[in-house]
């Protein structure tokens, strides 16, 4: 009898670890990661992501004009009053962009809300689409959001708050404690919905806070992340007063050139469950949270000034949360801010915490993204965790950049770390391990311990030889597009099976008003039949056989995750054709009857098209940019000018 996807999967991780799991849900379980997405400099998705983290490459570049001309207030001299020595940041593209209708938001609102927001809505949706979860497949659940930000310039940059007769929608876009509650607003979580603002640790705190919540079981699913923009040049210029920001903005963690860091932008999230609870419902794992903690640096030398003892305990802390030893640890994801003063601490208290473990020297590798793609403040943790989880996948360490020799305040040769200078195999006796630092300006230290997934390969899905896909979007535009991402998906991830993609297309994805169905055999079948659309399904009409195409009435869309439960298996190609046919005329489906579903996965699936309008308010630099975005779709709305056109997606 072959053995269901849960049931192997336990099994696997029984043998890796040599403990038998249980499935109670308690403080010490393990959190299961099914789901991340991310923009950050460089990088507009996860696999653009991992090509600069694998390159080597450094994303940081001169402040864009669409910011601010930095040459206004830039100047060598670091005393110079009210400027900036540091011309160097790491930026994401497209900030004035945003699909407003998708997300149910007026233009006008749109164009006020602080882009933040924008952004973390955006990046949220898309980790649900990577888990499998997205549209109303978590509706009305217990869901939690916890979100890390710290920055708020729009408002400040074109003082919204003056437009007196939006100051409604103005005042709630700009507040950056809506950002969670916008998200559970949307897609109708019950769960905790809360803004964590820690400064630098504030995206690690988020997920150590969601990690805890699951464990109390305030919520069954937690969807946990951060975001950081700088929008205006006064935060360069404090960064400079600090003295905190390097002049050449390269970011030289742990090297004897450190001379500080640069600020740059980015969004993350990952989608977080109880192991036990994602082993039942064969979710894609991607890592495991085992520990966590967090702690403040008490009365130092300074409110800013970091504690090595404090560092020391925090990750001591997580170890014990985790109920693993150091010695089984082989990366540390660092703060590594590349300073002088902080980098020495950090190892420092690094030391302290693996001593208590381990005699052994130089057998853990550091590294600190921020070599990459700069310090992204608020947002710099989840940098962090989504680096690691794309290492677990890869088997590899990336590089950490313009390391040439150590900090003459750092002894690597006799502590447990070495810095990693090059795109290594990661190697380990047992599971991969790793430890992720964020370290507050504040003060508040955060520590997560990550253990690689299992391998799952091995694990097939069960065969419906009849397969039922169904693609859908706002737009017939946007539908076209997507047909296009479903027939690359199939190219590119041949270890994704047809059934469990079409089990995800049905209950894990929105359903909206232009809708096709295709039905096939095969997966060479489906891949010709979705090229088969691409190339002439808008000439013909989209009359091919086992394609099914119709446009339903908004009012008429069910919320199809309400009857995907229902009644038997269906069997034979008539009812799986009739299952097509009540599909695309907007009637209910029995998923799971079609889809065997007991038994299937949810996978990533391909990311929907945002149609993009320009949403940007008042008078600025970026006023009188044209929209950063790769593609044009034509305009389906003309009545408000910020819709005169939509773009293509982003990712």
């Amino acid at each position: 009898m072959t053995m269901d996807y849960g049931a192997r999967l336990r099994q696997q991780i029984a043998e890796s670890q040599n403990v038998k799991r249980q499935t109670e849900k308690s403080f010490g379980q393990d959190i299961a990661i099914i789901g991340m997405a991310c923009r950050f400099p460089g990088a507009n998705d996860l696999d653009e992501y991992w090509k600069v983290l694998s390159e080597g490459i450094d994303a940081v570049d001169e402040i864009p004009s669409e910011r601010w001309d930095w040459r206004e207030y830039y100047d060598e001299d670091p005393e110079a009053a009210h400027k900036m020595y540091n011309r160097w940041g790491g930026f994401i593209e497209g900030i004035d962009q945003f699909d407003p209708l998708f997300f149910k938001i007026s233009p006008k609102e749109a164009e006020l809300m602080d882009p933040q927001h924008r952004l973390f809505l955006e990046i949220a949706w898309r980790t649900l689409e990577h888990a499998g979860y997205a549209g109303n497949a978590l509706a009305g659940s217990d869901t939690g959001v916890f979100a890390g930000c710290t920055n708020s310039h729009y408002s400040k940059r074109y003082q919204l708050a003056k437009q007196s007769e939006d100051y409604y929608l103005a005042a709630l876009g700009n507040w950056n404690a809506a950002l969670a509650s916008r998200l559970s607003y949307f897609l109708d979580f019950h769960g905790p919905s809360l803004l964590i603002d820690t400064l630098c640790s504030s995206a690690l705190s988020a997920v150590h806070a969601a990690c805890n919540s699951l464990r109390r079981k305030e919520c069954s699913v937690a969807l946990a992340g951060g975001v950081n923009l700088i929008l205006v040049p006064e935060h360069f210029i404090a960064g400079s007063k600090l003295k905190a920001h390097s002049p050449d903005g390269r970011c030289k963690s742990f090297d004897h050139r450190a001379n500080g860091f640069t600020s740059g932008e980015g969004v993350g999230a990952v989608l977080l469950k109880p192991l036990s609870v994602a082993l039942d419902d064969h979710d894609t794992i991607y890592g495991l949270v085992k520990g966590s903690a967090v702690n403040h640096d008490g009365r130092t030398n300074g409110i800013m000034a970091p504690n090595p003892k404090a560092q020391a305990r925090v990750i001591g802390n997580a170890l014990q949360d985790a109920k693993i030893s150091a010695d089984s640890i082989t990366y540390i994801e660092c703060h590594g801010t590349g300073t002088a003063l902080g980098d020495p601490i950090e190892i420092e208290g690094l030391s302290q915490a693996f001593r208590m473990h381990t005699r052994e020297n130089q057998y853990c590798a550091v590294g600190s993204v921020k070599s990459n793609i700069g310090h992204l403040e608020a947002a710099a943790g989840i940098a962090g965790l989504i680096k690691v989880l794309l290492a677990f996948q890869n088997k590899k360490i990336p590089a950490s950049l313009h390391y040439e020799k150590a900090n003459p305040h750092i002894n690597f040769e006799k502590s447990p770390f070495f810095v990693n200078t090059s795109l290594s195999s990661w190697k380990s006796q047992g599971p991969r391990r790793a430890g992720i630092s964020s370290f507050g300006l504040s003060g508040i230290n955060a520590h997560l311990i990550l253990e690689e997934q299992p391998n799952l390969t091995s694990v097939p899905s069960a065969n419906n030889n009849v397969s039922l896909l169904p693609v859908s979007a706002r737009s017939e535009d946007a539908l076209m597009e997507l047909l296009g991402r479903y027939r690359r998906h199939l190219e590119k991830h041949p270890e994704y099976s047809l059934a469990d993609i079409c089990w995800t297309a049905s209950v894990g994805n929105a359903h909206h008003k232009h809708r096709i169905a295709l039905i096939t055999m095969t997966r060479e079948e489906m891949w010709n039949l979705l090229n088969q659309c691409c190339l002439k399904g808008k000439q013909s009409g989209f009359y091919f056989p086992g394609v099914f195409h119709g446009v339903v009435a908004e009012a008429d869309i069910i919320n199809v995750h309400q009857v995907s439960n229902d009644g038997g298996t269906m069997q034979g190609r008539g009812l799986i054709e009739q299952a097509a046919t009540n599909y695309v005329s907007g009637q209910a489906v029995n998923w799971r009857a079609i889809n065997h579903g007991n038994t299937l996965r949810r996978i990533p699936l391909p990311p929907y098209p945002f149609e993009y309008v320009r949403c940007w308010a008042g008078e600025g630099e970026m006023e009188q940019k044209k929209p950063q975005s790769q593609k044009k779709l034509p305009c389906m709305i003309s009545k408000h000018p910020l819709l005169g056109r939509r773009l293509g997606a982003v990712g």
